[in-house]
């Protein structure tokens, strides 16, 4: 069972949400085939690039202050592009009304941080521990895959 913040519903960017939001500039870019063993320090280097950025860093700060449901949305936009991750917030405690999904916001996003599906759960735990350590947070992000939850991880089987 998922917890009560999970939704199989597309995360929305802020262009969809009406948020300010410039293609391309408003993006950071990854670090493709890190290697292994040093996930947490190049996660680590990521959020302090996150932090520095004029509206990720503080979208990221409020949604841990307000300890916000995170999900982890490893995602592609089309074949040869390889993979991306938006760092999406959900409130918890909301409650869907008539059965629709909650709202997701797109926080952040990050291209190019892998290049094929199956880095997915390798390269998301990690990421998931350094925001949970950076930031504080009570509850882990949940890790979806192209917008559903991932089924092949802990925090993410239905």
């Amino acid at each position: 069972m998922l917890p009560a913040c999970q939704t199989s519903q597309p995360t929305r960017s802020r262009k969809e949400t009406g948020q300010c939001f410039r293609e391309g500039r408003d993006k950071i870019q990854g670090v493709q085939n890190p290697k292994q063993g040093n996930h947490f320090a190049m996660f680590e280097g990521l959020i302090q690039q996150i932090e520095a950025h004029a509206s990720y860093g503080p979208a990221m700060k409020q949604a841990a202050s307000q300890q916000a449901c995170l999900i982890l949305n490893y995602h592609t936009h089309g074949p040869g592009t390889g993979y991306c991750v938006s760092i999406c917030s959900q409130q918890s405690g909301l409650l869907p009304v008539l059965g629709q999904s909650l709202p997701v916001e797109e926080l952040v996003h990050v291209k190019g941080i892998g290049k094929t599906e199956d880095q997915c759960l390798s390269l998301m735990a990690p990421l998931s521990n350094a925001l949970v350590a950076h930031y504080g947070l009570e509850h882990s992000p949940t890790i979806h895959l192209n917008g559903k939850p991932f089924s092949g991880s802990a925090n993410g089987s239905e």
